[in-house]
């Protein structure tokens, strides 16, 4: 940025009218730029405003509506543009973290799964070695159903007596008298717990309620910059520049680079 010096300036001319000595003024800083000159030339204005008071001078440029249009547009543009980007990463989070949901309830429903056939497995192993050829088939629903009608729930687990486990596979599904594995009571109460298993996928929280929050341009209805300059004799002084949006003035020096640079 250029730096800009507040030093007296040269002017060119004579008389008592303070708007006139600033108009032909010249600013050294600035390759000798005519103050009026400049200000009438520069591209923005529409139209320049003097004014003089207790000596000083304010020269107003108040910016054309089309430009101020065109540059509405091209942040609006921007701003839709960054909205889309957002919203599309934002997208792509979500289905990122859904596949992962998915995942993760997909590795727990085959988990379980797999679980209840090594049981199931177990229990038909040690039932196929004690059956006689009237007895039925079995398989994990089969034990499920017989798991319920002699074992006990507990809080968090089923409990199953040998005992009553294998006089029903005797009395009711003709195996051989003490001939069923006494782990198969434990093996069963597993397989129980597996059946009764379920899962919920889970909703990517997190990141479902990010939001995509990119603030909107606001479009400006007025803008202006005013330049002051001071005025004592043959000297003038700038004093200070400005950029008054919608009637809000804010200090802004880089004004004189472009109105003045050549």
């Amino acid at each position: 940025m250029r730096r800009i010096l507040l030093l007296p300036l040269l002017f060119l001319g004579c008389g008592d009218n303070s708007v006139e000595t600033v108009k032909n003024a010249k600013l050294p800083n600035f390759g000798g730029a005519v103050i009026g000159q400049s200000l009438e030339n520069f591209k923005e204005c529409s139209n320049v405003t003097w004014k003089s008071k207790d000596g000083v001078v304010s020269a107003v440029c108040t910016v054309k509506s089309e430009i101020l249009s065109a540059e509405f547009d091209k942040l609006n543009a921007e701003y839709h543009q960054a909205v889309t980007r957002a919203e599309s990463e934002h997208n792509r989070k979500i289905r990122l973290a859904e596949e992962e949901v998915n995942r993760i309830y997909q590795d727990q429903v085959n988990n379980n799964q797999e679980a209840i056939n090594r049981y199931n497995d177990d229990l038909t192993a040690y039932y196929d070695h004690c059956k006689i050829e009237t007895s039925p088939d079995m398989d994990a629903k089969a034990w499920q159903e017989l798991g319920l009608r002699i074992c006990e729930k507990g809080d968090f687990s089923y409990r199953c007596n040998y005992n009553k486990l294998n006089d029903e596979l005797v009395k009711v599904y003709g195996i051989e008298t003490n001939c069923f594995n006494r782990i198969g009571a434990t093996v069963l109460q597993s397989l129980l717990g597996y059946m009764e298993n379920t899962f919920e996928k889970q909703t990517p929280a997190e990141v479902a309620k990010e939001e995509v929050s990119i603030p909107a341009p606001v479009r400006i209805n007025s803008k202006a910059y005013q330049i002051d300059f001071s005025v004592s004799g043959d000297s003038v002084s700038v004093l200070k520049a400005s950029e008054i949006v919608d009637g809000k003035a804010t200090p802004n020096q880089e004004i004189l680079n472009q109105i003045f640079s050549k």
